[in-house]
């Protein structure tokens, strides 16, 4: 697992809550499928975010099986794999989306299979830095559960030149 610490003054933006849970509809028990996306500019906050989660579904999912997919390592053959594959002891795979919308041609193979991302058994989380808001408007609206981590902005003012300062 990754370590980090989050940055004094840093903001978490929780965009939609969501949680891994079942939901029941008229006696049925449908599963929630989950697709978590994190990103932002607070690369700390949002490691160490990272890390919380993973330990979490590692806990209530010990025998999921987990894969770590970035901009070098990300192919079309490898996203349908984990969309549909499953693991030997455990059904789940939860797969870890990193730096994918970095690259153009991850981030195209990534948006175009969305739709069967978001609906697959596994979880994927995609972990992200600053990405423009069109790419962030397409995945929040597939996604069950959206974090942003963002620095807070400052302003700082050039100090005037004084003669008399040491």
């Amino acid at each position: 697992f990754w370590h980090g610490s989050s940055a004094p003054g840093a903001q978490c933006q929780n965009l939609l809550p969501g949680q891994i849970s079942t939901k029941e509809e008229a006696g049925a028990t449908i599963q929630v499928l989950m697709l978590y996306f994190i990103h932002g500019n607070n690369r700390e906050q949002a490691r160490a975010k990272l890390n919380t989660l993973l330990n979490s579904l590692f806990t209530k999912k010990p025998n999921a099986s987990f894969f770590k997919l970035d901009d070098r390592s990300c192919t079309e053959a490898g996203i349908e794999e984990m969309i549909g594959g499953q693991g030997l002891f455990e059904n789940k795979y939860m797969v870890l989306l990193e730096n994918t919308l970095q690259n153009e041609n991850t981030k195209a193979i990534v948006l175009e299979r969305l739709k069967e991302i978001a609906g697959s058994q596994n979880i994927f989380i995609v972990f992200e830095g600053e990405i423009d808001k069109q790419t962030s408007a397409k995945i929040e609206k597939k996604a069950e559960k959206v974090l942003e981590f963002t620095l807070p902005k400052t302003t700082q003012k050039k100090d005037k030149f004084d003669i008399f300062a040491l």
